[in-house]
């Protein structure tokens, strides 16, 4: 008599569980690499669009000029903005903290920003300016004199 090969059924339903196993697991693996890298696409089209309007804001200062009359004295800076809004952040005179809050300045703008000054400012006086803007990414600066 010849023995025939018989194939149990514990076996062919570990098979079906042992390839169920590597199924969902190779599942499981894929949807976590797809989430990953389409929350890193996403976060990295989205700082490109933002650097994109950074980028395109343009301040230019026009004239500084500081009056001394006024206990420190204040300053007045005439700036000119380019196509786009631009967001200033901060202010500095003679490499001090003058003004730390965002000024918001339209399209196509000449504004004329008052601020008092952080330092003692005498007649003939030179005080020099610079103006950060777009989130920190750019300044400008310039100087002018005291009266």
């Amino acid at each position: 008599m010849v023995a025939k090969a018989r194939c149990g059924v514990s076996e062919v339903v570990a098979s079906m569980l042992l390839l169920l196993i590597v199924v969902s697991v190779g599942t499981a693996l894929y949807l976590y690499l797809y989430y990953k890298s389409t929350f890193y696409q996403q976060r990295i089209s989205q700082e490109l669009l933002a650097e994109e309007i950074r980028s395109k804001q343009q301040l230019t200062i026009l004239l500084v000029h500081g009056y001394s009359n006024t206990g420190n004295g204040s300053i007045s800076i005439v700036v000119a903005t380019g196509s786009f809004p631009v967001e200033v952040n901060a202010i500095y005179v003679n490499d001090t903290l003058a003004y730390e809050t965002t000024l918001n300045l339209d399209r196509y703008a000449v504004e004329e920003i008052f601020i008092t000054s952080p330092i003692k400012l005498n007649s003939g006086d030179i005080v020099y300016v610079k103006i950060v803007y777009a989130g920190g990414y750019f300044y400008v600066e310039a100087s002018g004199e005291v009266t």
